[in-house]
């Protein structure tokens, strides 16, 4: 067994795959199985479907409580991959695997088992600090790529979530299990973009102090609410 701190989710599984000695390595967390029937399919894998190939993405089953959640399923794992034909971001979240070029990524039938075996806890519900730390990670790598909160995205995006776990992946179905999830998976989304839009007031801020406090286009102005003109952050009112 080999011991490392933590890098974060995506650093985490590319230091354990290159200390794998295969180059095919499949990847598992604690809470997961592979399942006897994604057994037989990776174990089926001709040589000349392997030939081309530098990732393999396999449907994710969920569970919670001891029950499969529809709503989380299927959630696509790209977790059988070949250490020299695969490029990962140096970003822990969201976890992106690329395949080099001259090779592909390819769909696997058979599932994955997540969180069969755990017995419940109420975290899986209200696990503040791993939604924050998601919230935070995720918002990052949008920040970085440049994108932004927009009002629009602020207003819409939690509904959007809501209405594709409950309704569109038939969380309806699942009773109150499946609105728990769906709440669940629209607080993330709330705190995703509201931590993005807190990286854009830290670059305000940041921008401002290296004006030496001088406001370039003057003070800023909630135009939604037809209110009167709003100091900027760090601008004195």
């Amino acid at each position: 067994m080999i011991q490392e701190k933590w890098r974060g989710y995506n650093p985490q599984r590319e230091f354990a795959a290159n200390a794998c000695k295969t180059d095919w390595v499949l990847m598992l967390d604690a809470d997961e199985e592979c399942s006897p029937e994604l057994q037989r399919e990776l174990v089926g894998l001709s040589d000349t479907v392997l030939a081309d190939a530098a990732i393999f993405r396999m449907p994710r089953k969920n569970y919670l409580a001891g029950r499969y959640v529809r709503c989380l399923s299927p959630d696509y794992q790209a977790r059988f991959i070949h250490k020299g034909r695969t490029e990962w971001d140096p970003q822990p979240l969201p976890e992106i695997r690329r395949a080099k070029a001259g090779f592909g990524v390819k769909t696997l039938k058979r599932a994955l088992l997540h969180n069969r075996l755990t017995a419940f806890s109420m975290l899986d519900f209200c696990d503040g600090v791993r939604m924050q730390e998601r919230a935070q990670a995720l918002a990052g790598a949008m920040h970085e790529r440049g994108r932004r909160a927009t009002m629009m995205q602020l207003l819409t995006r939690p509904v959007l979530t809501f209405l594709k776990y409950y309704f569109v992946k038939g969380g309806i179905l699942d009773g109150r299990m499946g609105l728990a999830i769906a709440y669940r998976g629209t607080i993330g989304v709330a705190l995703k973009y509201s931590v993005l839009y807190g990286r854009e007031l830290v670059d305000e801020e940041s921008a401002w102090r290296r004006g030496g406090g001088d406001v370039v286009d003057g003070p800023g102005v909630d135009e939604s609410i037809g209110g009167a003109p709003m100091p900027l952050t760090g601008e004195k009112s």
